[in-house]
């Protein structure tokens, strides 16, 4: 094949997956830098839209003329129209699977930090090998402000290991040139190191290096970090990840609001616990927990704890869970029977206050309307979710300032049976055994589908909101729904 009239050699290797994988191909020449990939020998990625290119019934005649025309993108400087708007980052060439991967907090990751050379502080994290969290930058010999970024209750600094590294920045890194010369800087820095006594080698021969590259589509500029260190005569790369909660937003576009929401949770088990999970990966960064009960280890076959947690209070070891999946989301647990004992209902209304939604998940009616009338009180919405017909049914009922009450929805004829939920034979509010015997995925549709509804309630933008004021769904293969709103206030 010829790039800009030069000659250039592939190769083409047919694996045992053919013809329903494609043949990979590659060169050591790197000639078709946005889809060619050095740390795979050359490979060259040629899938770069939504749906995979390659069929069985492609050829290699085809494939050919399909490289062709990347290759004839490239040389003009333009792309195919068949791409996907996605751009290979610098940094995933200077990294390393496997070896220590380094937390970088969002200081790092602003547009530019105010200087071309400083120094950082790495504190390895207990517990956990080769794994490290930047816990201090310098620039320009001033300190900036790392410490006060939200630290995931899981991360435990090792504080007799921390190590001072050198960094650098190298501008802007978008192509095998830049990346070459990111290569011949870190070399040529740490072979200037004196070289540590060798119970410190493995310590004191780190140096990063800083620089916007391309991403996280063409056109766009983000800034990246890379930390290698000297073995012998060569580098070896450590892995970074992003501790930001902007990262982190990118991948739940759309809920960015939660982000402020403050959301008290009644009830920790099989529904609740769920939704807790379910808020706290959408983004919701205070939550409180209210439960009395403990963790049988029989509650595992729908709720989201492990059984190793049996014997704790559901409330503590929920919220324990939640901080330690969910770095930036903090949960707080109230081991509170409401109504049970004296001082538990003020306990409860002051928990109300401050929230800008309650999920009532207690499943107890009883419960429901008391927690519905504080939540009325001071003007905060109340979602309540709830199993019915032993987990055929499920309902999400929102109550607002101008929405009538539990026991108004309670009485709609749309409901399909209210046995279990007034007959004296539902299990009572606090008893250890299941209020509602029903397969997992029951009460975990009902779940998410009252995340979405509490996502709409907690929006401001109107595309978004919750429009209703209640949800019925059939929780079978056929997942009827029925939407509706109660009469308001002015309407009665």
């Amino acid at each position: 094949m010829e790039h800009d009239l030069d000659p250039v050699e592939i190769t083409i290797s047919i694996g045992d997956g053919f013809p329903w994988l494609p043949p990979e191909i590659s060169s050591p020449a790197p000639f078709l830098q946005r889809h060619q990939v050095p740390s795979r020998d050359g490979s060259f990625c040629l899938d770069r839209t939504d749906a995979p290119w390659w069929s069985p019934q492609r050829t290699i005649v085809e494939l050919l003329e399909h490289l062709q025309g990347l290759l004839d993108a490239d040389t003009a400087g333009a792309s195919r129209v068949d791409e996907a708007d996605m751009a290979e980052p610098a940094s995933a060439y200077l990294s390393e699977p496997g070896f220590p991967v380094m937390l970088l907090p969002a200081t790092l990751l602003r547009a530019t930090l105010g200087a071309e050379a400083g120094r950082l502080r790495l504190h390895h994290l207990s517990g956990r090998r080769d794994r490290w969290l930047v816990t201090a930058v310098t620039a320009k010999g001033v300190k900036l402000d790392v410490a006060t970024e939200a630290r995931p209750s899981w991360i435990h600094l090792d504080k007799q290991s921390s190590v001072d590294v050198a960094w650098s920045d190298l501008g802007t890194v978008r192509d095998l040139n830049g990346i070459r010369r990111a290569e011949r800087h870190l070399l040529a820095v740490a072979s200037r190191q004196r070289v540590p006594r060798k119970r410190d080698r493995a310590r004191q021969r780190w140096h990063a290096i800083t620089y916007l590259e391309e991403g996280p589509t063409r056109n766009q500029t983000r800034r990246a970090w890379s930390f290698a260190r000297l073995d012998g005569v060569a580098l070896q790369f450590a892995s970074t990840q992003a501790l930001s909660m902007v990262e982190r937003s990118a991948r739940r576009r759309g809920l960015v609001e939660l982000g402020d929401a403050r959301v008290t949770i009644f009830g920790a088990g099989s529904v609740g616990s769920m939704v807790a999970m379910q808020l706290a990966q959408a983004g919701v960064r205070l939550m409180n927990l209210v439960d009395h009960d403990r963790y049988d280890v029989n509650n595992g076959v729908r709720h989201v704890l492990p059984a190793d947690y049996f014997g704790e209070k559901k409330a503590s070891a929920t919220a324990a869970f939640i901080n330690a999946h969910q770095p930036f989301c903090s949960a707080k647990a109230h081991e509170i029977l409401v109504g049970g004992v004296p001082g538990s209902v003020d306990a409860a209304a002051d928990l109300i206050r401050e929230s800008d939604l309650v999920v009532d998940s207690t499943g107890e009616v009883l419960v429901g309307r008391l927690l519905g009338d504080l939540s009325a009180q001071v003007g905060v919405p109340i979602l309540r979710c709830a199993l019915l017909e032993q987990g055929r049914y499920g309902y999400v009922f929102v109550r607002g300032p101008t929405t009538g009450d539990l026991d108004q929805f309670l009485d709609l004829p749309e409901l399909p049976d209210r046995s279990e939920e007034t007959s004296s034979n539902y299990t009572p509010y606090s008893c250890s055994h299941p209020a509602v015997s029903c397969a997992p995925f029951q009460p975990a549709e009902l779940a998410i589908r009252a995340v979405r509804i509490a996502a709409g309630v907690l929006s401001t933008t109107p595309s978004q909101q919750f429009a209703h004021d209640w949800l019925i769904v059939r929780l079978d293969y056929s997942g009827d729904v029925q939407l509706g709103s109660l009469p308001r206030e002015h309407d009665l």
